[in-house]
């Protein structure tokens, strides 16, 4: 990763104020700038504690005069800073590692040539074992989607490279600068799926392809070129409710699949039937991959994950759909059974990218699976948001439909959708 980005980095931990420890064989001009930022404390180290630890310095005349004599550095020998027993005393240690070269498998080729001082597969494995032992330790390898003559970084095999990575089942995640694809506990095909997602958008349909031909994805695999360009990752957000859950919101992506066909086996009959307006038994592949896949000219789908970043669990759904060739569209909200109704009078946060409602007048309905005694918090919303409570309520169900043809702005859909998903949860 190059300095400028690094740099920006440091200040995005240093506003989120963060205490970071440093324990690394390189000291650079990056990382001397992300401890200037504030960022750096070391203080939840378990070794060298206080201290940033490493074996060189490498970079220009101002780190060096930087580190003479700084005593919140230590300089270790190699075998110290690459002690795996060292490494995994720290808890919550991330060991991030460069890659040239990654497959859809999770397999890495490492960097070979001149200047590579200590990134060998051995140092690596060394690092990857300390963070495996470390309490919530993490394995991240970042690459760039294409290298320096254009040619991709993502290939369906690296079979032929040198200098290979052999422990891809160690890989907890890839970033790239589309995105990062989490790799553990995920099948061969929901790990070519995740990887496919953050490559270069040019080189994804024949990723998919040659995936098909391999037998890696399905036959049948949907793929939408056109969305690999319209993904929005403007609407990823962060909302802390009621019991202190934390609920990651971002895009749906196809990868989520499995994860949402979950979700719709932890739905109880009736959810299910209001939901969908039909008694569906099973959600197969066939059906499951025509809803994550979406095409985000007209779609847009927002899910709501809590668990471990990277180790999360769908828990809920909001969808907007606009009608072709009609000055309409669709809302429909879902929300595991367990976790609604967790956070009633909690701040709450939703986005929804306005892009996407653009030339849209009119709302037609909006479904949301409540209980009966929630009709009266639902006329309040609707007070609040000076509209009359629409009379075509069932009461004696747990479907609420909610005709919103006054809706005209932006605005009032955005307040609306934040008003009510995070009711839910």
């Amino acid at each position: 990763m190059g300095r400028r980005f690094q740099n920006d980095i440091a200040t995005i931990w240093a506003r989120n104020n963060l205490r970071l420890g440093v324990h690394s064989p390189f000291f650079t001009d990056a990382v001397m700038d992300l401890v200037k930022s504030g960022a750096v404390s070391n203080r939840h180290k378990e070794t060298f504690r206080g201290k940033c630890v490493t074996s060189y310095g490498f970079g220009t005349r101002e780190l060096m005069r930087w580190l003479d004599r700084n005593p919140l550095v230590e300089f270790q020998a190699i075998d110290k800073v690459f002690s795996p027993i060292q490494i995994g005393r720290n808890p919550g240690f991330m060991c991030v590692l460069p890659a040239r070269k990654v497959d859809l498998s999770g397999g890495i080729a490492l960097h070979v040539g001149k200047g590579n001082v200590a990134a060998g597969p051995g140092e690596a494995i060394d690092c990857v074992n300390g963070a495996e032992l470390s309490e919530g330790g993490r394995v991240l390898f970042a690459l760039p989607s294409r290298n320096l003559k254009g040619e991709p970084n993502i290939l369906v095999s690296i079979e032929q490279l040198p200098n290979q990575f052999g422990h891809e089942e160690a890989v907890d995640m890839v970033a790239i600068e589309y995105g990062v694809a989490n790799l553990r506990g995920r099948t061969v095909r929901e790990r070519a799926q995740a990887l496919i997602e953050v490559a270069h958008p040019d080189d994804r349909p024949l990723l998919v392809e040659k995936a098909k031909e391999l037998k890696v994805l399905y036959a049948d695999q949907i793929y939408l070129a056109g969305s690999a360009h319209l993904y929005s990752a403007e609407v990823e957000t962060t909302n802390v409710v009621k019991g202190g859950l934390e609920v990651r919101f971002r895009a749906i992506k196809p990868s989520d699949e499995e994860q949402m066909r979950r979700l719709f086996c932890r739905f109880s009959d009736e959810s299910v039937h209001y939901r969908y307006f039909t008694p569906i038994k099973t959600m197969p592949h066939s059906k499951m991959q025509e809803y994550v896949n979406v095409d985000y000219s007209k779609t847009m789908s927002i899910v709501g994950l809590v668990g471990q970043s990277g180790q999360g669990k769908i828990i809920a759904e909001g969808r907007f759909v606009r009608k072709q060739h009609k000055p309409y569209a669709d809302l429909a909200f879902v929300v595991d059974e367990e976790y609604q109704l967790r956070s009633r009078q909690s701040q709450r946060s939703y986005r929804m990218s306005k892009k996407k409602l653009e030339g849209t007048r009119n709302y037609t309905t909006l479904t949301i699976t409540v209980k009966h005694e929630d009709l009266e918090w639902l006329k309040a919303t609707c007070k609040r948001m000076k509209r009359s409570f629409p009379k075509d309520i069932v009461n004696k169900s747990s479907l609420v439909r909610l005709g919103l043809a006054q809706l005209r702005k932006t605005e009032d859909l955005e307040n609306l959708i934040r008003m009510n998903l995070m009711d839910f949860l």
